[in-house]
This record gives C-alpha cells, sequence and structure tokens, in this order.
C-alpha cells in the first residue's frame, strides 16, 4: 500500500491509493462485510427465485389470467387496459375484480418488450414472489431483531404448501404482497414517503392490502406523535394513486355503498391495530380470522 506524503506546512491530506482508497470510499466495508450483512435478503431472494421459477405453472391456468394479458395488450398498446378484440372486433373490458388490478398487467406490458405475453407474466410473477419472501424475511428480522428468525419466517412462507400451490400461477397476488412488504419495511426503517408510495402501488395490485395500509395511516393521524409521519406516508400514496389513474386510465365502475362499507370496515380494523392495548388489537384480529374463516 502506497500513499503519497503531504509537503511540510501543507494543508493537503495524504491521498491514499490501491484497495485502502476503494475501501475508504466504501465506508470502511468490504465486500465480505456487505455479504455478512445482506446474507437474509440475497438467500432468501435466491432461494425464492430458483424454487418459484421451477413451479411457474402459466398465465392462462389462473381464473383471471386471460384478462390480465388481455389488459397487457392493451396497455402497451395504447396506455389502457382495454383492448379491441381484433379488426372489427368487439371491445374487451375487463370485470370489476381484474379492472381493479392494472398495476400486474402494466408490469407484464413493460416486460414483454423483450419476451412474450405468458413468459413475461411468469417472470414478473416470479420475480415480485422472490422479492415477497425476501421482504418476509427483513419485515421479520426488523420486527424481532434476530436475522435467524427473519430466514425462519421467510422459509416458513416459501415452504408452505398452500403458499407454493397459489404463488405458482401467474397472478397480481405476488406483486401485491411485494409491494405491501415493501410498505411495511419501508415504515419500520422510517422511510414513510416511500412506504406510502409502495401502498399506493399496492392498492392497484391486490386492493384489500393497500386500502388496509392507508387505513392504517388514517387510523394514526389522530395521535400527535405519529400525525406528521401519517400525513407524509398519506401523502406519497394519494399522489402515486392519482397518477396511476391519470395514466392507465382503468375501467373502473364501483357502486358507492360497497365502497363505503370497504373504507369503513378497513379503517375500523386498522384503528384497532394501531390504536388499541395490544392484547384487543390480537384478539380482535384473530376474531376477524376466524369469521373470515367461517364464512370462506
Amino acid at each position: 500500500m502506497t500513499a503519497v506524503e503531504a509537503e511540510p506546512g501543507s494543508r493537503r491530506l495524504p491521498a491514499l491509493a490501491g484497495p485502502e482508497a476503494h475501501r475508504r470510499r466504501l465506508g470502511g466495508a468490504s465486500l465480505v462485510d456487505l455479504l455478512r450483512r445482506a446474507w437474509l435478503p440475497l438467500g432468501l431472494l435466491a432461494t425464492a427465485l430458483a424454487l418459484k421459477g421451477i413451479e411457474a405453472r402459466g398465465a392462462l391456468l389462473y381464473p383471471d389470467g386471460y384478462q390480465y394479458l388481455l389488459m397487457a395488450r392493451g396497455i402497451s398498446e395504447h396506455l389502457r387496459p382495454v383492448v379491441q378484440l381484433g379488426r372489427g372486433g368487439e371491445l374487451f373490458v375487463p370485470n370489476a375484480d381484474a379492472a381493479l388490478k392494472p398495476l400486474f398487467p402494466a408490469a407484464v406490458a413493460l416486460v414483454h418488450l423483450g419476451a412474450s405475453w405468458a413468459t413475461a407474466a411468469r417472470l414478473v410473477t416470479v420475480g415480485a414472489g422472490g422479492a415477497a419472501i425476501a421482504l418476509c424475511g427483513l419485515v421479520a428480522a426488523r420486527l424481532t431483531s434476530s436475522k435467524a428468525l427473519g430466514a425462519f419466517a421467510g422459509l416458513v412462507v416459501l415452504l408452505d404448501p398452500t403458499e407454493r400451490y397459489w404463488a405458482a400461477f401467474s397472478s397480481p397476488d405476488q406483486l401485491g404482497q411485494a409491494l405491501m412488504l415493501g410498505a411495511v419495511l419501508a415504515i419500520l426503517t422510517g422511510r414513510h414517503r416511500v412506504g406510502g408510495a409502495l401502498a399506493g402501488f399496492a392498492l392497484f395490485a391486490r386492493p384489500e392490502l393497500g386500502l388496509l395500509l392507508l387505513a392504517g395511516a388514517v387510523a394514526l393521524l389522530v395521535t400527535a406523535k405519529h400525525r406528521h409521519a401519517s400525513l407524509g406516508f398519506l401523502t406519497a400514496a394519494l399522489t402515486v394513486i392519482g397518477l396511476v389513474l391519470a395514466v392507465l386510465r382503468p375501467p373502473l365502475q364501483l357502486g358507492l355503498g360497497e365502497v363505503s362499507i370497504a373504507i369503513a370496515g378497513s379503517v375500523a380494523a386498522a384503528a384497532v391495530a394501531v390504536l388499541a392495548p395490544p392484547r384487543a388489537g390480537v384478539a380482535a384480529g384473530i376474531a376477524g380470522l376466524a369469521f373470515a374463516i367461517a364464512h370462506g
């Protein structure tokens, strides 16, 4: 290792050369150090991508798969998830459920630039699924302060038979989960505006997940401690929502009654989760889960 010595009386600092200079530029962290810190997300991501890539079943086997591919074709042609079925054919308009999820078709249309429609749908699903597993591990590690427990949480989700079966179909589910977990991780690390932006995108992949995140921010507005962060979260989320609606213009036809019930229910659930004592929140969550299972 060599160094250029400073001249007597000069204010110039010694200039480092070689590996030491590169190490200083990285803030004293070597490649080994970086890998040691990032082994959890990288390991989970690589394992999840490999497993989900092997198990991928395709785009048209999912009940609404054909709708998402047609929406993607419409977005690629004129930036709107509707398309004319052949010359002189009828105008395809997705049903209400698919129209609420234009982000997955938009991602498929983007990846389609270098792949077929079905392959693009598989790639988006596999990539989002791998990201969801890695983010699940990071969120669990952040909450428990244990990378071992984070790895365990990610592997539990990855190896769950039901999760693996449904995640193998090309659908918006994995994309919505990845965006939701990314929003939660951003909130846990103090990046509230980033979390809000991801929640806004999640609303157009899995609406129920995005709606719960937004409702949680609304519920936290009543507490002075979290008001500033909640306003930043909501501002970023609503900005993203407005941009997606303006750019993609999905054909949404929602009844005011259904939307009102969904919003009111989400705000009530979020209020219990973030404002009630932990035991009350857990009890309410278990009761809601039991109710959903009994009527599912």
